[in-house]
């Protein structure tokens, strides 16, 4: 992490505390986007009300997906995942199959949903029949398929 958790409560709780109850007073769901392993401060967001994580940058440390999902699925939809540092650039569109199903399995929760995405932009090195493996992995394992 970049900061440590003192150093967030000290200089960016209060201030995001502020936005965040001010898009729940209207109804509004709150996005929260940070790079890294940021394990450490998931409690503190869930209990500020971040209701969608982005992203899930699991390369980034040990990050145990089923520990993630069991331990906060219920109340974070997830969003991103598919490694674009990896396998969507060097990969094959079977590797990328594979972890979008593995994704999807892992993370996904019929309470909070799961939104199948890169971690991040996808870049410009990437094949293009990684790109489109990924779209129909997530329809083919996504919830249209009833998985």
């Amino acid at each position: 992490m970049l900061i440590s958790p003192k150093t967030f409560d000290k200089f960016y709780r209060a201030p995001m505390l502020r936005a965040i109850d001010l898009a729940k007073l209207y109804g509004i769901a709150v996005f929260h986007h940070d790079d890294g392993d940021i394990r450490q401060l998931l409690p503190t967001l869930v209990d500020m009300g971040v209701d969608v994580l982005n992203p899930i940058q699991w390369r980034s440390g040990y990050w145990d997906l089923a520990k993630l999902k069991s331990e906060f699925g219920d109340r974070l939809c997830f969003h991103g995942g598919v490694d674009n540092q990896k396998t969507l650039p060097w990969g094959t569109p079977d590797d990328v199959r594979t972890e979008v199903k593995h994704l999807i399995s892992t993370l996904a929760s019929d309470h909070t949903g799961f939104v199948v995405a890169p971690c991040h932009n996808i870049q410009a090195n990437t094949p293009p029949d990684n790109i489109i493996a990924l779209y129909e992995a997530a329809h083919e394992y996504g919830s249209f398929s009833g998985l």
